[in-house]
C-alpha cells in the first residue's frame, strides 16, 4: 500500500517534459519554509479545515464520536489532538466531499495498493511516453521505498520515464533500492545549518547522490531561495560545493511559495516563518542566478 496526498496530472516543472506527479505522504525534515506541512506525518495528513466554506451547521459536531469539533459564538473550533481521522465529520458535512480538498473538511491522504494506483494513472502516463513520464515527490517519496520501487518497476516495464525528487538525506539503502529504475532525479538539497529534524551532513548527501549518479540519465538540483534564510553567499557557496562534488551542472532556483501559509492554516499547524518576509526580491533572485552562472552552473529559468 502506498500513501499519497495529491496527484498532479499534467505538470511541466517536476522533471523533463510533461509529468504525472505523485505527492507521497511523509517527510522527516520539517523545513521551516515548507508549504506542505500536511505531508509530514507518515500515515496521514491532519484534518484540513477551510473556514470560508463552513456554514456552522453543526453536523460535524453531531457526527464526531471524539468531540473534535465545537461551535461557539459563531466560530468553529477543532481539537485535532482528539482526531482519529475516521472521516465521519466529512461524510456528515453538507459542504464537504470525500477524497477532495475542495470542501470545508478534508483528509487528503489516500492509501492504495500500488497496482491499483498504477492502473488509475496509466492512461495519462501512456499519453506522455514520448515527452514526459512520472515523477514521485513528497514529502520525501523514498520513506516508502519498497512501494516506490514496485511502482517504478511497473513504469519501467511499460517504457515510462521515471523521476524521483529527494533531499538525499536518507540512509543509503533507500537510494540503493531504487537506483536501477530511476531515469531522472530532482535533488531538493537543503542547507545543513538550520538544524532541520533528522538532518544529515553534507558528506552523507554527497555519498547518496554518488550512489545513483552512474545509473540515471541526469540529476537536476533544486535550490530553495528563502529571504533571510538562503539568500546569503554562505548558503549559495555551500549548495554549489555539493553540486560540484557530485557533478550536477543544472539548478532550478525555487522561490518561496507565495501561498506558503495556506496549508498551515488549513492544518492548524503553526508556521515558523512569516510569508511576506520570506519571499525573495527580484534582486536576490538575480544575485543567486549570477552566482551559479559564475560557477558555470546552468540555471533553469
Amino acid at each position: 500500500m502506498i500513501r499519497l496526498f495529491n496527484i498532479g496530472w499534467h505538470t511541466k516543472v517536476d522533471g523533463p517534459g510533461n509529468r504525472v506527479v505523485l505527492y507521497l505522504q511523509g517527510c522527516h525534515l520539517r523545513c521551516p519554509w515548507c508549504h506542505s506541512p500536511h505531508s509530514w506525518d507518515m500515515k496521514s495528513s491532519p484534518l484540513l479545515f477551510l473556514e470560508k466554506k463552513c456554514t456552522l451547521c453543526g453536523q460535524c459536531v453531531k457526527a464526531c464520536p471524539q468531540g473534535v469539533h465545537r461551535i461557539e459564538n459563531r466560530k468553529h473550533f477543532i481539537d485535532r489532538s482528539k482526531c482519529t481521522k475516521c472521516g465521519k465529520c466529512i461524510t456528515a458535512c453538507p459542504n464537504s466531499i470525500a477524497n477532495s480538498m475542495d470542501g470545508a473538511l478534508s483528509l487528503p491522504t489516500t492509501e492504495i495498493p500500488v497496482e491499483e494506483l498504477y492502473s488509475k494513472i496509466k492512461p495519462q502516463l501512456d499519453m506522455f511516453k514520448r515527452n514526459g513520464g512520472i515523477t514521485l515527490s513528497g514529502g520525501e517519496a523514498l520513506l516508502q521505498k519498497e512501494d516506490v520501487r514496485e511502482l517504478l518497476l511497473l513504469c519501467k516495464r511499460d517504457g515510462i520515464s521515471t523521476c524521483v525528487e529527494s533531499s538525499f538525506t536518507l540512509p543509503p539503502q533507500a537510494y540503493e533500492s531504487v537506483k536501477d529504475c530511476v531515469d531522472f532525479w530532482l535533488a531538493g538539497l537543503r542547507d545543513t545549518s538550520f538544524g532541520l529534524a533528522n538532518f544529515r551532513n553534507d558528506e552523507t548527501i554527497i555519498r547518496n547522490i554518488r550512489i545513483v549518479a552512474g545509473h540515471c540519465q541526469k540529476i537536476y538540483a533544486r535550490y530553495p531561495l528563502i529571504a533571510s534564510r538562503t539568500t546569503e553567499d554562505t548558503h549559495l557557496k555551500r549548495f554549489a560545493s555539493i553540486m560540484e562534488a557530485t557533478g550536477i551542472t543544472e539548478v532550478e532556483i525555487m522561490r518561496c511559495n507565495p501561498n506558503m501559509e495556506l496549508f498551515y492554516t488549513l492544518s492548524g499547524i503553526p508556521c515558523k516563518l512569516e510569508q511576506a518576509s520570506s519571499i525573495p526580491t527580484d534582486r536576490q533572485f538575480q544575485k543567486a542566478c549570477d552566482f551559479f552562472e559564475s560557477r558555470h552552473i546552468t540555471v533553469k529559468k
